[in-house]
């Protein structure tokens, strides 16, 4: 309930291409930023000696209990939320409309990869402490490693908007994708050498690549929404956005099922007892494939994205316009592979 509203703020906030993906870049940041302190947290905690599990699990609540209507409150007071002009037509959540918009080809490419992200990152986070304990030997600090995953995405993001900025976002989308797929393969032979060090430098590394899938899919769906308001005179940011979270939560709840279904019936993996190296190798391949081939089904998916910088300038230009005169091209965008 929250989520949905709260991406479908961008296109009316940020009207440049550019200046979506700076939006959704520090909605990102600050979400990363948050997660590695609630991850901390049970730690520091920890440390003092006074606090046990159930305790840590309480603090972690009580903040949210706190912090939730704190930030809600500031988002709504202070965050613009600019009026439309003229009147505006109604906005209904039908399934005609849900079905125009799964007819558009980029919609569909941009919920697929949603979807295949949504496996590759709930995957890992679902099966990296058995690949960390049983693997690589590492179960104290595991969560202290899983946290320097987070820590690379976050360190690297500038970098990838920066590339975002001087290339297409569909580029570095399909950029990203592949540098994750070919990181997680560092997995196998790190294994082999075991320990903290190896876990660290493979999930630094292969953490990289995190985050940056969610702000780029979404500044781009913002570009669809602006197209279609265009062609439409709707904006039906909400709908879209709402089409997006499940995606996602789709890829999600397959990403739980897909690896641990092949480590039980086709590795025999059992977490609560002895496993032979054999298994062990069939766990660490199952931990690398999935996110590999959803990473690598990702970019392929992205690879011929039609919409470009130039056309969303046009689309954003129409709408300033009223939507009239709009030029012929905004109406190719939504067709495989033509970018003319």
């Amino acid at each position: 309930m929250i989520i949905t509203p709260h991406q479908a703020w961008a296109p009316r906030l940020a009207r440049n291409y550019d200046e979506r993906s700076r939006l959704f870049f520090w909605r990102e940041m600050f979400t990363i930023a948050t997660m590695l302190v609630m991850l901390a947290l049970p730690t520091l905690l920890s440390a003092t000696g006074e606090y046990d599990r159930s305790a840590q699990i309480s603090m972690m609540g009580l903040i949210l209990v706190v912090a939730l209507p704190v930030t809600v409150f500031l988002s709504v007071w202070k965050v613009p939320d600019p009026m439309a002009g003229g009147v505006q037509p109604k906005t209904d959540f039908t399934l005609a409309a849900v079905k125009r918009a799964l007819a558009d080809k980029p919609v569909r490419r941009i919920l697929l990869v949603e979807i295949a992200v949504g496996i590759a990152i709930a995957g890992t986070a679902g099966t990296f402490l058995f690949a960390a304990e049983w693997g690589f030997g590492v179960v104290g600090l595991a969560p202290l490693v899983l946290m320097l995953h987070f820590v690379a995405g976050f360190a690297a993001m500038p970098v990838w908007v920066w590339i975002s900025k001087r290339t297409e976002k569909h580029l570095t989308m399909r950029s990203v994708c592949i540098w994750s797929a070919a990181t997680f393969l560092l997995y196998i032979p790190l294994a082999a050498w075991g320990g903290p060090i190896a876990l660290a430098i493979a999930a630094l590394i292969s953490g990289a690549g995190y985050g940056t899938p969610f702000f780029l899919t979404r500044s781009m769906m913002a570009d669809v929404i602006e197209l279609e308001e265009v062609r439409g005179g709707t904006n039906r940011s909400g709908m879209y956005y709402a089409l997006m979270s499940g995606a996602y939560k789709t890829g999600a709840a397959f990403a739980i099922g897909i690896p641990y279904v092949l480590l039980e019936a086709l590795v025999g993996f059992t977490a609560g007892s002895e496993n032979s190296p054999e298994t062990v190798r069939g766990l660490m391949i199952v931990f690398v494939a999935v996110p590999v081939v959803a990473y690598t089904l990702a970019a392929l998916l992205i690879w011929r994205y039609p919409m470009t910088r130039a056309q969303q300038a046009q689309a954003a230009e129409a709408l300033a316009q009223g939507g009239q005169n709009r030029p012929a091209a905004l109406h190719v965008p939504l067709n495989d592979g033509d970018a003319t």
